[in-house]
């Protein structure tokens, strides 16, 4: 259901910045998260980033526009944040990811090559990283999806270094 939740929020974010101006280039995960950090720290101080994804990524792992998910430990608040061309639009919502992905990761382009390395596949590419805690060794995991197409693979890296964690492909 707090997926459910995230994703009708982001729709809601991605629709109110579809009026900003577009930008030449994308940025990185890292880059557009500078902005992200300090909006969410405005929000609540105690504010842990637990999930960052792009819906749309370039083949250089660099994307028009980042979503961003943080909870308040302090106050059990969440917060999506979207950012497009250096601004960024948030909304409070109800239920989100507790578990912070940390700071420790490689940013999105690294991500992205990394997955071609490892057989990505397709032509609609998404991102995103999240932590996952039903694994052996809990950690945070970039997961670059291809697309959906029959052929398509996603892969799954381990966000620290860059290390195949698991290749998925499409029926």
């Amino acid at each position: 259901m707090a997926s459910a939740h995230r994703l009708a929020a982001a729709g809601v974010l991605l629709a109110a910045l579809a009026v900003a101006p577009a930008r030449a280039a994308g940025t990185t995960a890292k880059a557009a998260l500078v902005a992200a950090a300090a909006d969410a720290g405005k929000w609540q101080p105690d504010a842990t980033l637990t999930s960052v994804s792009s819906m749309a990524v370039m083949p250089d792992g660099t994307a028009d526009t980042w979503m961003y998910a943080f909870y308040s430990p302090k106050t059990r608040k969440f917060l999506t944040m979207t950012v497009k061309g250096g601004k960024s639009a948030t909304l409070e919502v109800q239920k989100g990811v507790t578990d912070p992905v940390g700071s420790d990761f490689i940013d999105s382009d690294k991500a992205m090559q990394e997955a071609k390395a490892n057989g990505l596949k397709g032509k609609t590419p998404s991102m995103a990283l999240n932590f996952m805690g039903n694994v052996k060794q809990p950690m945070a995991f970039w997961t670059v999806t291809g697309g959906f197409a029959s052929g398509d693979v996603s892969v799954i890296l381990e966000a620290r270094t860059g290390k195949l964690f698991m290749r998925n492909p499409v029926p």
